[in-house]
């Protein structure tokens, strides 16, 4: 039976991609990658020359098969375009695929943004809530802290530039004084790291660039 090697990227500096991810991709048939361009782009600086085949949210259901197929071929890889892929990307359906083909899934630990911020936060984290991309609809928002909060942990979304303000005007809304830490381009040439509250957080963050981690404070009162 093949292996399927679930590999961790870069989040942006190429610098922290480690030497057994790069043997690994260079050592499989074929790499199934988000987007082929930007892993491309990986292979060039470090001279990669396994096969690219993409795989992301758009063709996940149609390529299970092509996965497959592959490993019936020998060893390959998996990858997202920066960090750990299955964090807030498609693959749980395949790796339950391929649990059922009987190849092998093995990790290889690399970059994650969710580990990289909830190392630097100022809030107790022993224990934290990943709750992936912030919700588009208010609402929704507005049911994940009511089902979260009350746990008194700190939660951590993924934000982007033209969302996040919505996020934090409406969390100012609820509780100004919350604290929150915000990671933006963590690992790129304008990385910050940002701790206050959500009011302050606002009112800094006036013109959002790059991408955004943020961890919540733990709050133990339940959103009305």
């Amino acid at each position: 039976m093949s292996t399927i090697y679930v590999v961790g990227t870069p989040i942006g500096n190429l610098g922290d991609i480690s030497k057994r991810a790069i043997q690994i991709l260079g050592s499989v048939n074929t790499v199934f990658a988000e987007d082929t361009r930007v892993t491309r782009k990986l292979f060039s600086h470090f001279g990669i020359q396994s096969k690219l085949i993409s795989y992301n949210e758009n063709n996940a259901s149609s390529k299970t098969d092509t996965v497959i197929q592959e490993l019936e071929n020998g060893d390959i890889a998996i990858t997202t375009d920066a960090g750990t892929p299955l964090i807030s990307d498609p693959g749980s359906a395949l790796m339950k695929a391929i649990d059922q083909s009987g190849h092998k899934i093995v990790s290889i630990p690399g970059p994650s943004a969710v580990t990289a911020a909830i190392s630097m936060s100022p809030f107790q984290i022993d224990r934290f809530a990943f709750l992936g991309f912030v919700p588009r609809q208010k609402s929704d928002m507005e049911k994940i802290l009511i089902q979260y909060d009350p746990l008194g942990i700190p939660l951590v979304f993924f934000d982007s530039p033209q969302r996040i303000k919505t996020f934090l005007r409406h969390l100012s809304e609820i509780n100004p004084d919350r604290r929150i830490m915000i990671a933006r381009e963590m690992t790129k040439l304008h990385e910050e790291r940002y701790v206050g509250t959500v009011a302050e957080a606002l009112a800094h963050f006036d013109k959002p660039i790059g991408e955004f981690t943020l961890i919540l404070e733990g709050e133990t009162s339940i959103v009305s």
